[in-house]
């Protein structure tokens, strides 16, 4: 399934942003309703579509 290409950019922009590795990335994603925002979520997912072994 592909993944929306908001999500990806947003992910790979925080990541390189701030220095995160894959794992943190989305650990950090989940955490905070800004970057789940940015990365275009509306709401608060305990699921994110994606998850760090797809950030390679």
């Amino acid at each position: 399934m592909a993944k929306p290409l908001r999500t990806c950019i947003g992910g790979c922009i925080i990541q390189a942003e701030y220095g995160y590795s894959d794992v943190e990335t989305v650990l950090q994603i989940r955490e905070g309703p800004y970057l789940l925002f940015f990365c275009g979520f509306r709401e608060y997912r305990d699921e994110l579509l994606f998850d760090s072994s797809l950030m390679v």
